[in-house]
């Protein structure tokens, strides 16, 4: 079976992975359609004043809303086509575990390591958690177009993401603090609006998952002996 095919096979098949999406983008248009959206950001997106209120649901309900389609698509589209590969080499309720995961590392890390009362909303912890469970489970996959190995991507967007965190100038860390007035005032300061640190701790979250995954009982051998099964399997 060629590579398209069994991809498309993938897609088909990874139900969850769909259902997920299908959530993001149910939301979203209720969202669109109620033409409130400030009241439902702040009444589900997370920080820090959600925490002290007692919204503690907040640290879930960030990641099923979205500040416009591009967001929602960029989110949508890394969940299904990571998410249809997971499912189809972990099973569904791997794939639930990595979205939940993701979201609550997500949301932990934004609480954390992000200045003020700065409010979250989005997916992206899910996604990062998906692409970095892929790549500690098939650490030598290539990640086309990049001539990398997927184990350089998932250590790269790691080190990235921590250090865009960190340098924010609002966070006041001493060794940091000035790289990062620099970046504001030559590059721009919306560099600092998009949520690294969510990124990096929900990135964190699938590299978790992944380790534990790969302890004995599941070791990268058997994992991808079981997926060469799956293919096999695929009519």
């Amino acid at each position: 079976m060629s590579g398209l095919s069994l991809r498309w096979q993938q897609l088909k098949q990874a139900r969850s992975s769909w259902v997920l999406v299908g959530l993001l983008v149910f939301v979203h248009g209720l969202l669109v359609v109620s033409g409130d959206r400030n009241f439902w950001w702040e009444s589900c997106g997370l920080n820090r004043a959600s925490m002290i209120e007692g919204r503690v649901w907040t640290l879930l309900t960030y990641g099923f809303f979205h500040g416009d389609a591009m967001h929602l698509f960029t989110n949508v589209a890394m969940m299904l086509l990571l998410g249809s590969r997971l499912e189809w080499i972990l099973g569904a309720k791997k794939v639930v575990l990595a979205f939940v995961a993701g979201i609550l590392g997500g949301g932990l890390g934004h609480l954390l390591l992000v200045p003020g009362d700065a409010l979250l909303i989005g997916a992206s912890g899910a996604a990062m958690s998906f692409l970095l469970l892929f790549c500690t489970l098939d650490p030598y996959a290539r990640c086309i177009p990049l001539p990398l190995h997927a184990r350089n991507v998932g250590a790269g967007l790691l080190v990235s993401s921590l250090f865009l965190a960190v340098i924010n100038p609002g966070l006041g860390l001493t060794m940091f603090a000035a790289t990062g007035q620099w970046i504001s005032e030559n590059v721009g300061s919306g560099i600092f609006a998009v949520g690294h640190a969510c990124h990096f701790s929900g990135a964190l979250a699938g590299v978790l998952i992944g380790k534990w995954l790969m302890r004995i009982r599941h070791s990268r051998a058997s994992i991808l002996a079981e997926r060469e099964r799956n293919d096999r399997g695929v009519k």
